[in-house]
């Protein structure tokens, strides 16, 4: 039951094809769902396996917590497959690599310590409260003034592209006020704003003054979400490929949903254009949608194609599971925003009731402004629980940043920006008194952290600061000794007495409900990435690797969060739920007001609502008000421009899910946690035998020219039949005696020849073992390397021949799709002939070996018409190949041990028979006539 197998197995051939490619630049293309993640892993693992030392694998994700979560997948990815080194190989942001490039290049002088990067909240409530302070421009207008010179630092150009500037402009003097600003403060705190880092690093380089692949040693490149790099960015990336270092970048053009952070989808688009010698690889197998979900979002992006975008051919896994899966896509019109709220509410506690887990659900907001209180009020009243976007979450509350703040002091006593935000959050500490302490460091050449640990120097502060420093003081001088290992259990009850002298009794349950979840041997420094991590899913995976760091069961299946996830669309990224809800398809939400005057921001808005559709597994239900609350007036609301590019009709509702709505969605829910089946569907459906070529019409069989009895094991059973040693002898003359057999055998008048049964069951049933799970392997590696791309109808047209002859037994066609997959690859001598060969038939393992050595105990001559090499990895016998026509002859004659490949082996791709043309030849030339020599010498051995 579930997604086959088969088609698993080929997904993670397509997977590991772009992972194992040793190209000098790689890019892999994946749609949502289709596993980009483990094509990661598994790259890290291939060259790690091939003794790249880890210290020279440099990994880039998109934001902080996302590296994280990466880097901890790694680990755990490489430690199950007998690797311990993978912690050393380093997983960051981009922002932190070329930290690490200054820093060896003693670039960072300027600064106390090594700066951090200031987020979104320390940007807000110190950066731009503290210069509105000092310049007099209110807190907004310098928010404005500062991206302004983000988008700068981010593009290397004034007013780029995607930078809507304020009315009024920025002006010279509030420029100059900023710069002023900046720099000293920047220094006092050793922090830089977002963007600035990567601007400095990419100024060093052209100006010839630095050269990262040196300073950091590096030799492999591997960049996740490439589609949301930013001019910068791809500049510095740039530099590393043209400098040498083999790059594999990964992402997807379709979900290019950051413009605002000047991000664009033609960094991943014109990458082949900008290296000719990068090879593409497409993952178009999704494993999370069901097929509606996925047709209804691929509609929208079909409507609202960016130039260049890149073809695919996505597919849900589950159109052809068994049973298939289609999944349901719901549209609902609602007269007001409460009504469809309150039906939102009541559709959650619907589907609860029928059994979906809360935090299997999603609601995804374009605008919060317009649409976050009405549905946090429909949640409220009705008692569901559910998490607000993490905006608001933890750790983005006063409690949560002290909270927060005094971990990152344990974990890096130079953390210059967790004081200060330790000082600014006491209850009774405005931003003047922050503003004056950091005016007087500067003045008076001090050091920020030593304020906190020790007396101050006299004279310098004023009353209301040195009070305030005292407080923040004797903060310090508890967690002063705490060390970054240290378990949770020993300090966790200090902070919530901290909590509770400065914030109140609140504060102090909420840390408790905070960390509730965490292991009590959790050390301070899991507990915060815990704590900093974005998404529920990034939390589930900080908690699997403590689990086990501790030697215990992962717990992220049992022990997330049992709340309705709530949160914008962006914030969706990357994650999944079985049931997705979009609510506001109007006009002034999906696309909105800000994005409709620009048609670039209008295809964006299409690709953030692809997103937000193809989060979702088994459902996902749309829906638009008539009538909205908007900034305290109550307005008629346009359907969004893209309600009807989603294959439906919305209909109008009063209510939610009714009951017997909420079951269908659970069932096939249910339907989709089936796992996929544990062994191949049984051989005995192949017309002929799996992974040899059947004979063709009108040729002579070699196995008749033979004059011995042949006995062909394993050829059409199931792997079932197989493994249970059920062989049962091919014996043209059914009337010869068992013991006249034996008596053969013990002549050596017998030859055993082997099928693809004996692979399946030796493989456990790997369906690339069976001669049509070769087919449908050949026909993806066709689809990831052949350059350019084949076309879909040609994929369409060998997908056609495979199905249709597996279902009427015609070889014919099957033999039909060999030839086109063996002719793209360029057989029999083309490169990418031998590659996937090796790929595909190279990789099997035999995981049970017991009908093998039952095969050997005959004690008779072998051959097989399998590809694969795993009789020779049980016996220890050397492959014979069809080139090696006078070892074939002494195999048979019993004067050499091997095992004779009589349709080629994968190691030598010009000998292996796939196709009608490399059939034909095989007959028609001197290899077959050997072959046929070879066979009829048994007899004549036999006789002497």
């Amino acid at each position: 039951m579930g997604i086959t197998q088969q088609e698993q197995a080929l997904a993670e051939a397509a997977q590991h094809a772009a992972a194992h490619d040793t190209s000098p630049q790689v890019r892999l293309v994946a749609g949502p769902g289709t596993g980009k993640s483990f094509a990661i892993e598994e790259r890290v693992y291939w060259l790690l396996k091939s003794e790249t030392p880890a210290e020279a694998i440099f990994v880039v994700s998109f934001t902080r917590a996302a590296a994280i979560e990466l880097g901890a997948r790694i680990r755990r990815y490489c430690e199950k497959k007998g690797l311990d080194n993978a912690s050393k190989v380093s997983v960051t942001t981009l922002h932190s690599l070329a930290l690490r490039v200054l820093k060896r290049a003693g670039q960072l002088e300027q600064y106390p310590s090594d700066p951090v990067v200031l987020d979104r909240w320390e940007c807000k409530n110190i950066f731009d409260k503290e210069f509105s302070h000092t310049s007099k421009y209110n807190p907004s207008r310098c928010a404005k003034i500062r991206e302004e010179h983000e988008a700068f630092w981010n593009t290397r150009t004034w007013g780029p592209p995607n930078y809507i500037p304020p009315d009024p402009p920025i002006s010279e003097s509030e420029r100059s006020a900023f710069n002023t600003f900046n720099g000293p403060r920047t220094q006092t705190y050793s922090c830089v704003l977002p963007g600035q880092i990567i601007y400095q690093c990419i100024e060093q380089v052209a100006a010839g003054t630095l050269e990262p692949v040196g300073l950091l040693g590096i030799q492999h490149l591997i960049v996740d979400e490439f589609q949301d790099l930013n001019p910068c960015d791809l500049e510095f990336v740039d530099h590393l490929v043209e400098a040498g270092v083999p790059t594999f970048i990964a992402g997807d053009d379709d979900q290019s949903i950051y413009s605002f952070r000047y991000a664009s989808p033609q960094g991943i688009q014109t990458f082949d254009t900008k290296y000719p010698s990068a090879r593409t690889h497409r993952l178009d197998a999704c494993f999370r949608c069901t097929p509606s979900i996925l047709a209804t979002a691929t509609t929208v992006l079909s409507r609202n194609l960016s130039p260049q975008r890149i073809p695919k051919a996505l597919r849900s896994l589950y159109a052809t599971a068994t049973p298939p899966v289609t999944g349901s896509v719901r549209l609902w019109s609602f007269s007001s925003h409460k009504q469809e709220a309150n039906a939102i509410a009541s559709s959650c506690q619907a589907l609860a009731d029928a059994g979906v887990l809360h935090r299997e659900i999603i609601i995804l907001l374009s605008n919060r402004k317009l649409q976050e209180q009405a549905l946090t009020d429909a949640f409220d009243a009705a008692q569901i629980p559910y998490s607000p976007p993490r905006e608001d979450g933890y750790s983005d509350s006063d409690e949560g940043r002290f909270a927060l703040s005094c971990l990152r002091i344990v974990c890096n006593k130079n953390d210059f920006v967790a004081y200060r935000t330790l000082l600014g959050i006491l209850p009774q500490v405005g931003i003047a008194t922050c503003n004056k302490i950091a005016e007087n460091v500067l003045l008076h050449n001090l050091r920020y952290p030593d304020l906190f640990e020790g007396t101050l120097p006299a004279n310098v502060f004023g009353s209301r600061e040195t009070q305030a420093l005292s407080q923040a003081s004797a903060i310090r001088s508890v967690i002063g000794l705490w060390i970054p290992s240290a378990a949770l259990e020993d300090h966790s009850d200090e902070l919530a007495d901290l909590l509770l002298t400065h914030f109140g009794e609140t504060a102090h349950e909420r840390w408790l409900a905070a960390i509730d979840i965490l292991p009590s041997q959790s050390t301070l420094k899991e507990t915060l990435t815990y704590l900093q991590a974005e998404t529920d899913d990034q939390q589930a995976s900080v908690l699997d690797d403590i689990a086990l760091r501790l030697g215990a069961e992962p717990p992220s299946a049992t022990t997330s969060s049992s709340r309705v996830r709530m949160m914008t669309a962006h914030g969706a990224k990357g994650l999944g739920a079985q049931v997705v809800f979009v609510p506001g398809m109007e006009e002034s939400i999906w696309p909105g007001e800000s994005r409709a005057r620009y048609p670039g921001l209008v295809q964006e808005a299409a690709r953030l609502l692809y997103v937000a559709i193809t989060r979702a597994r088994g459902a996902c239900i749309l829906s638009f008000a008539k009538k909205r609350l908007v900034f305290g007036r109550m307005k008629p609301q346009t359907a969004s421009r893209f309600a009807t590019q989603l294959n439906g009709r919305f209909l109008p509702r009063q209510e939610g899910l009714t009951a017997t709505e909420a079951t269908e969605i659970e069932d096939c829910i249910s339907a989709l946690q089936l796992q996929p089946p544990q062994a191949a569907p049984a051989v005995a459906q192949n017309p002929k035998p799996p992974n040899a070529v059947p004979t063709s019409a009108g040729k002579t069989n070699l196995a008749k020219a033979s004059p011995p009895s042949l006995i062909s094991i394993a050829s059409t059973d199931t792997p079932k039949q197989a493994s249970s040693m059920n062989l049962k002898p091919q014996i043209p003359d059914q009337s010869i005696l068992t013991d006249d057999l034996r008596s053969q055998i013990r002549n050596r008048q017998v030859l055993c020849i082997i099928g693809a049964g004996v692979s399946i069951a030796a493989t456990g049933g790997n369906p690339v073992a069976s001669w049509l799970g070769l087919l449908h392997h050949g026909l993806r590696y066709c689809m990831q390397v052949v350059q350019p791309t084949p076309p879909p109808q040609w994929q369409q047209n060998v997908y056609n021949d495979i199905e249709t002859g597996r279902e009427t037994g015609d070889t014919l066609l099957l033999l039909s799709a060999a030839e086109k997959i063996s002719s793209k690859l360029g057989a029999p001598n083309g490169g990418e002939y031998a590659n996937w060969l090796e790929l595909a038939m190279g990789s099997l393992k035999a995981n049970s070996q017991s009908l093998i050595r039952a095969i050997l105990a005959l004690g008779v001559p072998v051959a097989t018409t399998n590809y694969d090499g795993l009789f020779e990895e049980v016996s220890e016998l050397p492959a014979i190949s069809p080139r090696d026509t006078r070892d074939i002859e002494r195999v048979f004659r019993g004067q050499q041990a091997g095992v004779v490949h009589l349709h080629g082996w994968w190691r030598h791709a010009e000998t292996v028979v796939l196709g009608i043309r490399s059939y034909d030849q095989v007959l028609a030339n001197a290899q077959g006539q050997a072959l046929l020599r070879a066979l009829a010498s048994m007899k004549g051995a036999a006789q002497k």
